[in-house]
């Protein structure tokens, strides 16, 4: 296994569903507030 290969596939794949975790997560925490 070549890790550095993995390793840039996984960083491309993998920093697009960051960025959409990061949109979800400030709504999560507003959603849990008006509950409240």
């Amino acid at each position: 296994m070549d890790f550095n290969m993995i390793g840039d596939e996984m960083v491309v794949e993998f920093l697009p569903k960051y960025d959409i975790w990061q949109l979800y997560r400030p709504k999560r925490i507003l959603l849990r507030n008006i509950r409240r």
